[in-house]
């Protein structure tokens, strides 16, 4: 492990004069064609109206305190619509498609979940209602969903524990101008339906809430994020509160999210969390990735605290290659420690 963390240091400082010579600005990865196909764009299917698309992830596990795991972590399929002012979007998702190993607790090694499926209708330009099953709207890291687009192979204990990562419900979005400044809602209201969810997720009877994120000057951008949600586990109605940002400049990226959350009845007890993560540029197409994280949750004594250090491989467009060692302090068993590795793709 060690050996795997000095390599990758050692990568990151030989690259670091190819980065003070480059030209400013991020240097877009090349697109991938297959004929008249662009990977990452979907697939039109003739004049139908109908694209097919989705992203596929290979993943590489060596945890410290198990043999190693190579398996196809995610096989998922976009399927969607448009029409004049209506759109249909959904997400099938297969969950360990295929792996070297299995652990022995799981009940179903393979399974299928739907991630999303959602009908919207645009009002207007600063009006789009939505119905169906949609991402959650707290913070960022939820709503960008698919692997090819996010930094790491692991995700942020906060962003996947705390906060059910989906809804089923209705949504009002859009964007206002305030003063100048572009500001992003949404209002959602979701029931008591799951609708096939991932098992990763959280299980909720019902969550409302809403999130505005400001688009500033310079790059910056900011969001607030309010809910409740009553979580199947506890049967407890609780309160959810959320910071997040985003900077990004010449292809230097830092973002963080904080979540706080809090029983409505009964003792407080509060659970909250919060990651801090920047991706810096090191050569063209390859990036250097750290980030550390928290989370605290009701009746432990200690928070998790973790970081993550690693590499990741713009190839083409819609093409990641990632490296990461990941450790922490008084992490559950279900959270993976150790060196992880993947391939995605964005089809």
């Amino acid at each position: 492990m060690l050996g795997r963390l000095l390599a990758m240091l050692v990568a990151a400082c030989a690259l670091l004069p190819a980065w003070c010579a480059a030209q400013t600005g991020e240097q877009a990865p090349p697109a991938l064609r297959l004929g008249g196909y662009e990977l990452g764009r979907g697939l039109q299917l003739g004049d139908s109206g109908f694209t097919l698309g989705g992203y596929a992830k290979l993943m590489y596990e060596d945890e410290s305190d198990r043999p190693p795991r190579l398996s196809l972590s995610h096989l998922s399929l976009f399927v969607w619509w448009e029409h004049d002012r209506f759109k249909f979007f959904s997400e099938l998702d297969l969950e360990d498609a295929a792996a070297t190993r299995y652990d022995h607790e799981d009940e179903e090694r393979r399974y299928l979940a739907l991630e999303r499926a959602y009908l919207d209708y645009a009002v207007d330009d600063s009006l789009t209602l939505r119905a169906g099953k949609f991402l959650t709207p707290v913070g960022r890291w939820n709503q960008i969903h698919a692997d090819p687009l996010v930094w790491t192979s692991s995700r942020p204990l906060v962003t996947r524990e705390v906060f059910p990562g989906s809804a089923v419900g209705v949504m009002a979005l859009g964007t206002l101008l305030a003063r100048g400044q572009e500001v992003d809602y949404a209002l959602y209201a979701s029931g008591d339906a799951r609708m096939r969810a991932s098992r990763e997720e959280q299980e909720f009877r019902e969550a409302y809430g809403g999130r505005l994120n400001v688009r500033l000057p310079g790059g910056w951008q900011t969001g607030v994020s309010l809910g409740h949600f009553e979580r199947r586990s506890d049967d407890a109605a609780k309160y959810l509160g959320g910071l997040d940002f985003l900077w990004s400049h010449q292809g230097l990226e830092l973002s963080g999210e904080a979540v706080w959350l809090q029983a409505v009845r009964g003792p407080a007890r509060v659970e909250r969390g919060a990651f801090l993560q920047a991706a810096v540029p090191l050569a063209a197409r390859l990036y250097g990735i750290v980030r550390v994280e928290t989370l605290k949750r009701p009746g432990e004594q200690d928070a998790t605290r973790m970081w993550v250090a690693g590499l990741n491989y713009r190839l083409a467009q819609g093409v990641a290659l990632k490296a990461e060692v990941v450790r922490g302090t008084h992490v559950p068993e279900e959270v993976e420690q150790g060196f992880l590795a993947s391939v995605s793709v964005l089809f």
